[in-house]
Order: structure tokens, then sequence, then C-alpha cells
């Protein structure tokens, strides 16, 4: 088991055959959003199509099993980059059917960073009060087109999304035994 940078996987892909002969059974990468708008602002240096060629390498070098995250209630969250979510939640499903693993949380910055010195710049609004009841479980702010109550429906529906999308798959007969 291992986390992995997209970035470095794309960079340097035959590292990936390898891991898998040396006993890798697992693999975490950060997605974090399907939009590459919301990528450069985390400042992650990679996209949304190296996402899926990266998950696309891994499953046709043998990883048994990726795992991702994408974090809701991030910079600039709104309608169009929940929707870029729920399309690379969708193609990395089908690149990698049956291997991949997708979940979401909240938006949950480390002290110290751009985002929590600045959240404006980053269209976000703080909802301080909150914060002494949160466990990952309750949206910490609010971006200017979603009110944080609305981050609650954006998880859900993405969650919801990754389930049908993968039960569709598995339906299809397209999930290796």
């Amino acid at each position: 088991f291992c986390e992995g940078h997209v970035q470095t996987i794309h960079k340097w892909p035959n590292m990936i055959p390898q891991m898998v002969d040396a006993g890798l059974v697992k693999l975490v990468l950060g997605i974090e959003s399907g939009s590459d708008r919301v990528l450069s602002l985390y400042r992650k240096k990679i996209t949304a199509g190296m996402m899926e060629s990266v998950t696309a390498h891994c499953h046709a070098s043998g990883v048994p099993l990726l795992s991702g995250n994408f974090i809701i209630g991030g910079p600039e969250e709104d309608e169009v980059t929940l929707a870029a979510d729920l399309e690379l939640a969708t193609r990395l499903l089908t690149a990698a059917p049956g291997r991949i693993d997708l979940y979401s949380f909240f938006l949950m910055p480390y002290p110290g960073t751009a985002i929590t010195a600045d959240p404006g710049k980053f269209g976000l609004r703080p909802c301080p009060a909150r914060a002494a009841q949160a466990l990952a479980d309750i949206p910490l702010f609010e971006s200017r087109a979603i009110p944080w109550e609305g981050m609650f429906q954006a998880r859900d529906r993405l969650n919801r999304h990754i389930l049908e999308t993968m039960r569709d798959i598995h339906r299809r007969g397209l999930v290796p035994r």
C-alpha cells in the first residue's frame, strides 16, 4: 500500500509495473477535483486528463486496487466544478472497472495554508461556528455559489453518482473476476 501523486506517476510510469511486481496491492491518489481550474488553485500541477491517463495505466499494469478522494467545497466550488467531478468520476471508474474506489469529503484545509490565510481569495467563506463540531462530516466553508447546506447535497450527489456508475459497470459485465 502506498500513496502516490498523479504528477509523479505521470512523469515516471515505468515505476508502476515494478511496484506491482514488488507486491503493491493498493495505490491511493489525491484526486481532489475534476476541474482543472480548481486543481490549479490547489497547486497540484496535474489535470483531470492526467488522472484519467494514470488510472488507465495503473489498471493496465495490474494494480489490484486504486483509491482516490474528491474534495467537496473546495476553491471556487460551483455547479460547473461539481459537474466536472461527476464526469471525472465516470471516466476513472470506466478506466479501471472494479479496481478503483472513489470517495469524497469536505474541504478541511491545513492551518497555515493559503486557503486558511485568505479563503476569500479562493471564493470561500469560513463557517467558524461549525469548526468545533466538525470531524470531516460537516463543511467548514461555503463558496460564493453554494451555501454550506448545499455542500451536503453536492456530496450526496457525487456519492450516488459513483455508486450508480459502479453498478452500471458491473451490470454490463465490465468488472473482471
